[in-house]
């Protein structure tokens, strides 16, 4: 059974693994961690483009598995929360709507490749294009469907390094002073009229709400022969994105603050789980 890799509440606010490995502390197993995460990518990925591959072949394409590019690990202590400087957040904020908008606009089909031995029509990349993507959100593209299998196949705590970081994750929720701390955060979040049981819980709020900004426009087809004529677009507003990153920047600034009178007892704890 998988087991969930971190969470930050008692209300389990679960966090991506990819955040959690995002980095490595300063200890012995520091190469050897850094070498079980590109490993768990590595395994992720392919597995990814194995499972694309035959769900498009089911449907009559021929996809070709993209390489792996191995992308430099950010040493840092990914298992903190003390990430961003005030001066960071009060320029970008958490980065959440910024990435989010970025993601949709830059999301070009038009680069995609035709059923491999084809010539394609217009209706022919259209096609493929549904059957990769699907339309949004919904698990009906290949893509979609590959990743998550592949993370339902790939077990990361079979990367012995990447075990020992869970390990010392489980001690660190287990000692008393980890819900004190964030008790503490959550309390000072309040007196600025924001309400969150810790850092995640309000990150992953603004990953909800800047979701929500982006909207899948429906594909057209052709009412004559049911053919697709253009495929399922992104939009996003704007306005509210506007509006939510200058949100996301208050909050932002206001978790850093109350973080850093309380930097010495995070310290405490993770060097206590770390021994």
């Amino acid at each position: 059974m998988r087991t969930p890799v971190l969470v930050k509440s008692g209300v389990a606010v679960s966090i991506c693994l990819a955040a959690l490995l995002g980095g490595c502390t300063t200890n012995p197993n520091q190469q050897s961690l850094e070498q079980a995460v590109n490993s768990y990518r590595e395994d992720l990925w392919e597995a990814t483009e194995q499972y694309i591959q035959t769900c498009m072949a089911e449907q009559g394409f021929t996809y070709h598995k993209q390489p792996h590019e191995s992308a430099q690990i950010a040493m840092s202590d990914s298992l903190s929360p003390f990430v961003l400087t005030e001066a960071e957040a009060a320029a970008n904020g958490f980065g959440i709507v910024d990435e989010t908008v970025a993601a949709a606009l830059n999301n070009e089909t038009s680069a995609l490749p035709p059923p491999v031995g084809t010539v394609p029509t217009e209706t022919q990349s259209t096609e493929y294009e549904a059957a990769l993507y699907g339309y949004g959100m919904d698990g009906s593209g290949c893509q979609f469907r590959g990743r998550q299998q592949a993370n339902e196949s790939i077990d990361p705590n079979d990367y012995p390094a990447i075990a020992n970081r869970i390990q010392v994750v489980e001690r660190i929720m287990a000692d008393p002073r980890y819900t004190a701390f964030w008790a503490s955060w959550s309390q000072c979040m309040a007196q600025q009229g924001i309400i969150a049981s810790d850092t995640d819980a309000l990150e992953g709020d603004f990953v909800d709400r800047a979701a929500r900004l982006v909207t899948m426009q429906d594909p057209v087809f052709d009412p004559v022969t049911g053919q697709m004529i253009s495929p399922p677009t992104q939009v996003v507003d704007m306005a509210g994105a506007e509006s939510l990153e200058q949100q996301e920047i208050v909050a932002a600034v206001a978790s850093v603050q109350c973080l850093e009178p309380l930097k010495n007892q995070w310290e405490s704890i993770v060097n206590d789980a770390q021994k």
